[in-house]
């Protein structure tokens, strides 16, 4: 990994079937060590909310989620248990 990576964790929805109103990530971020939080506000308004290239897998839920587990956004920190320890804070 280089100097400058970074390790990152999804965040996953613990609800199913629920309207996403946000996410405060203000406390993870204040931590040591976290560098950032990224969802569905950080992609590019006409950009590709797409994890795979058939285009049937979003990447970040938008607005309501469908199931246990669905992504919400990335923890991205420093040491790859600090992006663990913060995915389901």
């Amino acid at each position: 990994m280089p100097a400058d990576g970074l390790f990152g964790v999804f965040v996953e929805s613990t609800e199913a079937l629920a309207e996403l109103k946000g996410v405060d990530a203000g406390p993870a971020l204040a931590l040591p060590g976290v560098a950032a939080y990224v969802d569905i506000r950080d992609v590019p308004k006409g950009g590709a909310n797409l994890l795979d290239a058939c285009g049937t897998d979003i990447i970040f839920a938008d607005g309501r989620v469908e199931y246990v587990g669905q992504r919400i956004g990335i923890i991205l920190a420093e040491s790859q248990v600090g992006a663990r320890g913060l995915s389901s804070y």
